[in-house]
Formats: structure tokens, sequence, C-alpha cells
């Protein structure tokens, strides 16, 4: 009903127009944004203006009529197709969107689309879908072929190609018609001859500044031409350029060039112009300054000429070859001595890692690369991307990055290691040779003398120099580039006590200028004066490992290395090579043994593989007999057969590791011997403990260590030796089958005490826990069971020690004692500072005499009578007795020491007033300022560091009552009792400064 009334309602619709009939507009367009159409000119124009749009912004006219289209009919209806191209944005008027209805509706010329099922569509619409001349179509029941119109803007109106049916047509013929139409069309102001002139300076020193830095002149407009319409405001304009040195009158020059009728500069032809980066043809001046489309003569503008391309590349190619050779090579050198890795920035500009970029990006991608002091030029830029330039079928051009990045990388390793994992790698070395300029022979003369006067002076203060020079060698990315200037080479020597005349400055820098730019080559200089810097710059260094020529064993001698190690390791060497033989036929393949032993622990080298695999050959080919080489190797721990022979000795374990003892290196020993005496008495006169610091580099206390690790630890607790004595313990105690330095001998020759195992505890033999307790174990304390109990009070109470859990912990039935090991391993446990004769008078005092088992020892009266100092027994039957706080001994007693002469006893009584009366004045905390001294809280600090406190506390006191007070103080150790000091002050003070530590 409602087709019938629209359709009775409504005049006959006049005929649709020809495709090709003209716009004819009534309405007068104000606004810019819309594209003009001349009454004159056909609709072909409007298409062609679309189709630009298009092209700018990416639009993809299919998906938006597919969605009103869900049958795939190609149709929709004409509210639809306008309410697409409204939401598509496109700029065009709603005149001109009827005119397109009515050009693309059912019925008309340009709906020749054939389609799959038009039989289908045709009956099931039936009459009224089809527009007859007897009546008009509301607009939502008119159809327009969608298909048809996004066909003519997407292929320029050529209708005849179908490239499913015809693959060798050329679709894009109209799309360069069309590009080249945008670029014709875009009028620019005209220039005088002097400003044409101008003109073309400016664009070919900015052409040159863009190639030289790999500029990309548009992507710095994008930012604020969101649509892409290749235009930007002119203040846009000027803020995006990235030019400094152009002034305000060529500013003008180039906005007066590129300015459109809207007053907006067209930055798209400006980058065109100045990146040559143009379409079709070249860009260049005719007649009125328009921008034209030139073609060169006699070629096809729309065809790539593969073959002469490719010819005048070639030719280009030849004549940078060396060019780029060369620029390669100084590339390399930069990425080996800097460690630079360029193909990062590289695969920012392949996000598809295709292996190419464009010029441009190449060129961009080197240049973002700060090179410590150097810069490609543009020339070598081009030659190296030449050298790499690929061109594909279509005439595109980019460069294969990946072919210049195997090339850099080839500097390091080889490609394909792992399918011939033998190959030797050739070291770079004409890469980072660096040559000294050569002075006169009197200069040189005066070089060397000085030269041997800095490498005195470094050898025996072993100075190490190479981090001063590295602090002044800082570049924009943290690279070192090995060279400073003048005033910071002398400011480095400054700094490390080597200060010469400034003519032998001057001289020293003249000799190391190996570029010849005024700054100085430290490395260089380094290689000279410093032994450790002296193969540092060597390529050999980098690439290659330094192997120590080793001697070729016998077998026997190969198969006591081999039991030395598995009697030293303890490795059942039976469970690794029965791994390898699951059916227990005692033989194995060759390599497997090597596996076994590998795991086992047991390296050899091919020489020695080979040994073993000649000595135990089996019958059968390719096998060897392991059963046999398990045999011989274990037979270090029994004979074979001996239930055979019972009379036969078994073998001797420790003899043979005797036997394989290391043997100290013979040298003099008249040097020797006054050496280890004079470290001897250092050692007892100083307290000093030597094997803790060796075992902190040996974890897994084998009793060597490196040769770096052993020069640390001497330096550490030995200090006062030379460089000649370090050099003669070195060779004394290195092991040279091992490489390493057998640190156990050197501390058994020194201090024999720290390696003497014969005590209860570790570490308490009789010299050396005498020398860390300070002498008050004497042997009358030894026997007196009332001594040791007050001694283990004292440290109890001191440590704060719970004895009582540890015997707990071997006594889980309770029954209040334990056995006489288990006694003596609580002892130990609780790092009770006790010698072994103190240990067995506790052991024999504190026997069980009614317990089941022998030799059982009463922890609970042992505990009873050390914890009265905590609280006393029987306490219950006296609530109203008070228990008095324990004071422990000192660990190291002062000497109380008594002045002989009154002069003495007159300077300690004066400076104890003096600082009584201080103190009470200025109600000064003294214990906070020892304590910053004493962070152990073991309450004495030195006597430096007493003096230290008195003189900051500005006690106004003399030298010599400083010496009175800590003499006073002193314990056995020569230390200062600071906290019997603060007791003494405090006491006389009448308060109490601070609490307890």
């Amino acid at each position: 009903n409602n087709l019938c009334l629209s359709t009775s309602l409504q005049p006959h619709s006049p005929p649709p127009p020809s495709p090709l009939a003209t716009v004819s507009l009534t309405t007068t367009m104000d606004d810019t944004y819309y594209i003009p159409v001349n009454q004159s000119k056909p609709i072909s124009d409007l298409l062609s203006h679309i189709a630009t749009q298009i092209s700018q912004q990416r639009i993809r006219l299919k998906e938006p009529f597919q969605d009103f289209d869900r049958l795939t009919s190609h149709y929709v209806t004409k509210t639809q197709f306008m309410q697409v191209l409204t939401m598509l944005r496109l700029p065009i008027t709603e005149s001109q969107m009827e005119q397109l209805a009515q050009m693309y509706a059912e019925g008309s010329q340009r709906d020749n689309v054939a389609l799959p099922n038009a039989s289908f569509f045709s009956t099931t619409r039936g009459a009224a879908n089809v527009s007859s001349p007897g009546r008009t179509l509301l607009p939502h029941q008119q159809r327009v072929n969608w298909f048809s119109f996004v066909r003519d803007v997407e292929l320029g109106g050529d209708t005849e190609i179908e490239l499913e049916k015809k693959p060798t047509n050329e679709p894009l013929a109209d799309e360069r018609r069309r590009q080249a139409d945008f670029f014709n069309r875009r009028q620019q102001n005209h220039l005088s001859s002097d400003e044409i002139k101008t003109f073309k300076q400016l664009i070919k020193r900015l052409r040159h500044v863009c190639k030289e830095r790999g500029i990309i002149v548009k992507q710095l407009f994008e930012d604020h031409d969101r649509l892409h319409h290749g235009t930007v405001t002119k203040s846009q304009f000027i803020q995006s350029l990235p030019f400094q040195d152009v002034d305000m009158n060529l500013l003008q020059l180039l906005i007066k060039r590129y300015e459109d009728k809207q007053g907006l500069v067209d930055y798209l032809i400006f980058h065109i112009e100045l990146m040559g980066d143009e379409p079709v043809g070249q860009l260049r001046f005719q007649g009125e300054e328009t921008l034209q489309v030139v073609t060169p003569p006699g070629t096809n503008p729309h065809i790539f000429h593969y073959e002469a391309a490719t010819t005048k590349r070639n030719l280009e190619n030849a004549a940078n070859s060396t060019l780029a050779d060369v620029t390669e090579n100084k590339l390399k050198e930069l990425v080996l001595k800097h460690r630079i890795r360029i193909d990062e920035n590289l695969r920012d500009f392949d996000p598809l890692r295709k292996g190419q970029v464009t010029v441009a990006q190449f060129k961009s991608a080197i240049g973002i690369v700060k090179f410590p002091k150097y810069q490609f030029s543009s020339r070598e830029l081009d030659a190296l991307a030449d050298k790499y330039l690929h061109v594909d079928h279509m005439g595109k051009e980019s460069v294969r990055y990946v072919d210049l990045v195997d090339s850099l990388f080839r500097i390091f390793t080889e490609k394909d290691m792992e399918k011939n994992p033998t190959a030797q790698i050739r070291s770079p070395t004409h890469l980072l040779s660096t040559s000294k300029p050569q002075l006169s022979q009197q200069e040189e003369g005066r070089i060397d003398r000085l030269l041997r006067q800095i490498r005195h002076i470094v050898k025996t203060k072993r100075l190490l120099m190479k981090y001063d020079f590295m602090d002044f060698d800082r570049s924009s990315k943290d690279t070192n580039s090995s060279h400073v200037t003048p005033s910071r080479f002398e400011r480095a020597l400054d700094n490390l006590g080597l200060r010469f005349t400034p003519e032998e400055y001057a001289l020293l820098e003249r000799k190391y200028d190996d570029l010849n730019n005024g700054d100085v080559n430290f490395r260089l200089f380094l290689q000279d004066v410093d032994f450790e810097e002296k193969n540092a710059e060597e390529p050999q260094a980098f690439f290659t490992r330094k192997v120590k020529p080793q001697r070729m064993p016998e077998l026997r001698e190969l198969l006591e290395n081999i039991q030395h190690t598995v009697v030293k390791s303890r490795i059942r060497l039976i469970e690794f090579l029965q791994d390898f033989d699951p059916l227990r036929s005692s033989k194995m393949h060759n390599h497997k043994l090597r596996s076994a032993l590998s795991q086992a622990g047991i390296e050899l080298t091919d020489h020695e593989y080979q040994l073993l695999i000649n000595a135990y050959a089996s019958e059968q080919l390719g096998f060897i007999r392991y059963v046999d080489f398990l045999n011989d190797v274990e037979s270090i721990f029994h004979t074979r057969d001996l239930e055979k022979q019972p009379t036969v000795e078994s073998a001797d374990v420790n003899g043979f590791l005797s036997t394989r003892a290391f043997r100290k290196n013979d040298v003099n020993s008249d040097e020797l011997r006054p050496l280890l005496q004079r470290l001897t008495h250092f050692v007892k006169t100083h307290g000093v403990f030597m094997k803790p610091t060796f075992q902190s580099y040996d974890k897994f206390h084998r009793g060597k260590i490196s040769k770096s690790q052993f020069r640390q630890c001497v330096d550490k607790v030995l200090p006062t030796i030379s460089a000649s004595e370090y050099k003669l313990l070195e060779k004394v105690y290195y092991n040279a089958d091992e490489d390493c330095v057998m640190y156990l001998d050197l501390i058994r020759d020194v201090d024999p005490s720290e390696t003497d195992t014969s005590g209860g505890t570790d570490g308490e033999g009789s010299e050396c826990f005498v020398r860390f307790t300070g002498g008050k174990n004497n042997a009358g304390a030894e026997n007196d069971l009332n001594e040791i109990i007050e001694e283990v009070r004292s440290q109890v109470k001191r440590n704060r020690i719970r004895m009582r859990e540890y015997f707990l912990d071997f006594d889980p039935l309770r029954k209040g004692y334990v056995t006489e090991n288990k006694f003596r391993s609580v002892l130990s446990s609780s790092k009770l500072e006790l010698t072994k004769p103190q240990n067995d008078v506790l052991v024999e005092s504190y026997r069980h005499s009614k317990a089941n088992l022998p030799g059982a020892i009463d922890y609970v009266s042992f505990m009873d009578d050390v914890e009265q100092i905590f609280v006393p027994n029987g306490l219950e039957t006296q609530p109203l007795a008070s228990v008095q706080d324990y004071q422990p001994r000192d660990r190291f007693a002062r000497t109380n020491a008594q002045f002989q002469k009154d002069e003495h006893d007159r300077l300690f009584k004066e400076a104890h007033s003096k600082i009584v009366q201080t103190v009470r004045t200025r109600r000064l905390n003294l214990k906070p300022f020892f304590q910053e001294y004493d962070r152990r809280r073991k309450l004495k600090v030195t006597k430096t560091q007493f003096a230290s406190v008195m003189s900051l506390l500005q006690l106004h006191l003399s030298p010599r009552e400083v010496k009175v007070l800590s003499r006073f103080y002193e314990d056995v150790r020569g230390d200062v009792d600071w906290h019997a000091f603060c007791s003494d002050i405090e006491r006389d003070v009448g308060y109490e400064a601070s609490s307890l530590p």
C-alpha cells in the first residue's frame, strides 16, 4: 500500500542522466573544504578528486558498503549510499551526493555489473525494486550500485579492467595520472627571477643538510597534519623545520613558494622538491614557475625500465666501490673498538624483519649513531648504500642491511660455527693497529728516559693508572675513545703523583698524539709504562685464549694422575662407567668413555684420551674394555685376587698420597729463611690470624688459591713485604701441576699454630690460643677447676650463650648425661675459648658415676654450676635473698699499670680531674664517641683511636696526659678499655651519661 501510495502521489522522475553529463550546481559553496566542480567539466572530475582524497587518507570504501549489503547483492538503498558517503567525511556536498546516487542508480548506464546471482535477485525483489518509467520511488526504496561506484573510484573509472580475468592489464595507469593531476593542481605563487635564484640555492643547501643528517622532511610535519591533507599552517611550518641556520627572509621565501589559496603551506610539495621523492618523472620549474610533472622524452612514464636503471646503478657502484670498502672498514673499526651495535637501529625501520630498508632510512639509522670523534659524510653513506643496494622486479630500490650486519659481525665470529666448530677465526688486527708519531732522535732519547722513570715509579708504588684516565674519557654515549685532552692528561698524571715540567708534558703529548688532532692516546701511553696493560690492546687477548703448553704424559703417569684425582675427590668411578653399559658387557664405545670420565670430573686432553683408547682397545672395532681400565685405577685401594694370596700386602693409599704431595720449589734458603722469620715475628706481635683471609677465597677448603687471589690475601695480612719478597713467596709455594698457590704450606711455615688440629676445638692450639686470649691461660689456671668454671661463666655471660639447649639436643630422653664425645662437641659448638687441658679437666670432674653408659658426663651438674650467675640454687627456700648482677671477666685483662714516678701519678690525676670537670660542665656523653670506633662492641679501642676521641671532645689535654691515660687503661694486647674509662668518669661526675652498650 505504501508503495502504491508513493507511486501515485509522486510525479514521474526524469530519466537518469548520462554518466558523462556535466554537473550543474545551483548552490554556490563558500566553504573551501568541499571540492569545487565546474559546470563545464564532466562528473569524472568529481570521481578523480574523490579518488585523490581516498588515496591520501587511506580510506577503504568496500567495508562500509558491505555492512549494509549483508547478502552481497552489490546494491544499497539511496539513503544508505548517502549515509556511507557522509560517514566517510568525503569533501563533497549533498547535491554532489544526489548526482552520484542518480549516476549509479539501478537501471542506469553505470549499473552494468554482472552479479553472481542476478536472476535470483531479480525474481525475489520483483517489480518493487525495479524503477519503471511510470513511477518515482522513495529514497529508501531506490537502489544504488555501490560496487560500480567503488570500482570506478579505485580504478579511475576504467571498467574494462578485470584483473582476475586479464592479469596482464595495467591498472595503475589512471592512478599515476591522478597523482600527476594531484601535483599539477596545486598552483604555487609566482616568484621573480632573483627569488628563483635564491630559492634554488636554498633548496640545494637544505638538500645537502638532509642527506648529511638522514632527515625525512615530511615526517616532521605529519604530527600537525593528522588527516594527511599535505598542508599545515605557517606557524606549524616554521615550528617543524629542522634547520637552525635559516633566517627569517628565507623562511618567508619558502612560505611564499608553497602557500596555497587558503593560506596554508603545502609541505608535501616542499618534501618532494627537497628529497627528490616525486612519484612520476622529475619536478622542475617551467613557464610561470608552476610545479609540473615532466617525463623524460622517449620513455613511457607508467613503466619502470629495470635494465636502464640497473645499468646506471652498476656504473655508479663501480665508481664508488673503493670508497664503499674504505667506509665499511672504518665502520668495522669503530664497531670493534667501541662495541657499538648498529643492527638495532636498522631493525627499528624494519618492523616486518624483511632485511631491507629504504636508502633514506639506512642513512638515518647510521646517522643516529654517535661515533666517538667521527662522523660519516653523505658521500660515504651513499657509497655504502650503493654497495648493498637491491632493486626488486617492480623497480623499488632498497638497501639490504642484513648483508652489512653480517659483514660487521664477521669481525667477531663466523656464521654457522656449529656446522664447522674447528674453523679458525682470523683476528682483525689490522683494524685496531695504531702507531705513534716519530720524533727526532734527541727527543726520542728524552722520551725513553722519561718512560723508564715512570715505569719504575708505577712498579714500585703499584699504581693502577687506567681508571684515572678513563674518568676523563667520557663521550656522549659513555663509550671510551682512548683519547683525552692534553690538560686532562696532565691532571690524570698529577692525580697519580707523577709531576713533570711543562716541556716534559709537551713531549709526552706530542709522542702519543696518534690522530694528529691535539688529543693524547692514553692507552698507547699505558702500554709503554704499565706492565698490566702491556698486551691489553692486542686483539689476540680478546679473541683467543692462551693455552698453557702441556707435556705429553705416558700411560703410567696418566693412570697415576687419574688415581690421585679419584682418591682426592672420593670418586666412585665404576658407577659412572656402568651407566654407559646397561647390559654389563664389560665394554663400551670409545666416545662414551670420555663422556663418563667427564661426568666424573676427570678432564682429559685429546692425546690422553687416545692413549687410553689404544691401551684398552677391545677386539670389537670401536669399543674399549673399560673393566681393565677400572681395575688398574682401583688398584690403589685394594689388590686383585687377595683371597688367593692372603699374605700379600694391600695397597697403601696414604703412602700414595704422600708421594703425590706438594713439594716446595727449591730456592735460595739464605733469602727465604730470614723472610719467614720476619713474617713469623710480625704475625705473633700483631696478633694476625692468616687462615680466615685465605679461606675466604677457598670455599671448598682445598688449601690452594690462584695467583691473583694469593696476591690480594698477602697484601691484606702481610702488608710489609716488598714486590721482590712477594715474587719469592709465589715461586716457593706455586704448584705448577695445578696452576695454583698452596697457601696452607705458607701458613704452616709462618705460624704452625694455625694449622695445628691437636686441640679439642678449632684454633685452640696452645701458642695460637694464648696469643689470641692475651696469655692469661697459664699452667695453674689450666688445672684449676674453679678458674675454668669462672672462665666459662664469664664467656657465657659475655657472649650470651645458652649451653643447656645444646646438651638437650643430645639427650632426647632427658637422662641428664651424655657421652664424652658429645660433651666435647657441645663445648666446641658453643665456641668456648678453652684449651685441650681445660676440656680434659671438665670431662674428668663431671663424670657420671651411676650411669649405665661408660664414660658418661653429668651435664646437669655442670650447667647448674655455670648458671648460678643467673639464678642461685635453692632460691625458693630464701625468698628474701637478693641476687647480685654478675660481672664477667674481661677477655683481655687490664695491666693496671702502677706509676713508679710521682710525675706520672700527678699527670694522671690532673688529666682525670680536668676530664671530670669538663664533662660535668658541658654534660658530655662520652660513650657514643668511643662506640663509633668500636662497631663490634668489644669495649676496646686502639691508642690512636683513644687519642682521636680526646681531641674530638676538645678536652685540652697534652700529649703526655693522653699517653698516661691510655697506659693506665691499657690491656695485655695494647688496647685501651674505654668502657672502664667512661665508668670511672661517670662515677666521679655523679651521674650515668648513657646506658651500657
